[in-house]
């Protein structure tokens, strides 16, 4: 595996203040984000600072050679309005998965800083608890937290006056993009998975933490075929598996270091699968503490969704109760 080296950021900084933010916790910002981003990208790129302070938004579309930088006591919270996450307002992600903070195609890209990123999963979440409740008490035999429940919300796109229906959308969801950094932040509460590079190279996840007890299918971090991966120092306390590595068809996953990970409650402390179809291989999980999970270690696959794994190496593993 090579070397990954942390990105490093040209100096300019961008304040949301500068484009029109307001830290009240209830004012839509997602137009200040927006212009913040993109004139950082078109200055060369930088920082996007954001403040102390509380700062509501829909989603937030990241750009290559933007560090989007939480300044300590800063809080952006996700609006849950399923309008906001309207499939025209993603046109430009094409296929990519969209998320609370989302991208396609970028490069050196970074979410970073000592503040939080809030999902307000909660009404997300609600249909779901709902089904599984439901399964509960019929008595059904499959677990039913294991299985993910899509939830779909129906509403009027503001961008096209039509009826339109949506799926949880994932909290991050960085698509097909090269040289990742997150560290420093804190994730809550995220409508579905948390943290999710897909098809990315070149990832480093170091010294974050994830809070998603509460929802189904929130996994922790999960990186699905990517190359080239770092993950450490990360605290992670989920509502389904806490690191999950994935793949899909023609796209494995590899070269993958997983370092000094804290996971709390959770379904598997380090699991693989359960799409697997496009191979795992090169694995190294050292220096790790699953406390609470269901399960430490963990490699599954569902019917259609299998492929090869191997090269897994499992060092200085503890496991609580």
């Amino acid at each position: 595996m090579p070397k990954l080296i942390a990105l490093i950021f040209r100096q300019a900084g961008f304040n949301i203040t500068n484009y029109g933010a307001v830290s009240d916790g209830k004012t839509k910002n997602t137009a200040a984000f927006a212009k913040a981003i993109s004139a950082c990208n078109k200055a060369g790129g930088g920082r996007v600072i954001v403040p102390a302070g509380t700062w509501f938004t829909g989603p937030i579309i990241m750009q290559s050679h933007v560090n989007l930088y939480l300044e300590k006591g800063a809080v952006v919270s996700f609006s849950s309005e399923p309008s906001d996450y309207a499939p025209s307002v993603f046109a430009g992600l094409g296929k990519a998965r969209p998320g609370l903070i989302c991208n396609n195609q970028g490069e050196d890209i970074a979410l970073t800083g000592e503040g939080e990123f809030i999902g307000n999963g909660q009404p997300w979440w609600k249909p779901v608890q709902e089904k599984i409740a439901e399964r509960r008490k019929l008595k059904i035999k499959s677990d039913p937290r294991v299985s993910t429940i899509p939830a779909s919300f129906s509403f009027i796109d503001p961008r096209t006056g039509k009826r339109s229906t949506i799926g949880r959308p994932t909290f991050v969801s960085f698509n097909n993009s090269k040289n990742i950094l997150i560290e420093g932040v804190t994730f809550r509460d995220g409508p579905i998975f948390m943290v999710h590079p897909n098809d990315c190279e070149n990832v480093i996840i170091r010294n974050i933490r994830v809070f998603s007890a509460g929802g189904p299918n929130t996994d922790g971090i999960d990186p699905s075929a990517c190359k080239n991966v770092l993950i450490e120092n990360c605290y992670l306390d989920t509502g389904d598996d806490c690191l999950v590595i994935k793949s899909h068809s023609g796209s494995p996953a590899e070269n993958i270091i997983i370092h000094n990970l804290k996971t709390k409650r959770g379904h598997g402390g380090v699991v693989i699968g359960s799409t697997v179809m496009g191979g795992v291989r090169n694995v190294f999980v050292s220096d790790c503490d699953f406390d609470g999970t269901d399960t430490g270690i963990r490699i599954k696959s569902n019917r259609n969704c299998g492929g090869v794994v191997e090269n897994l190496w499992f060092q200085d593993i503890q496991r609580g109760t």
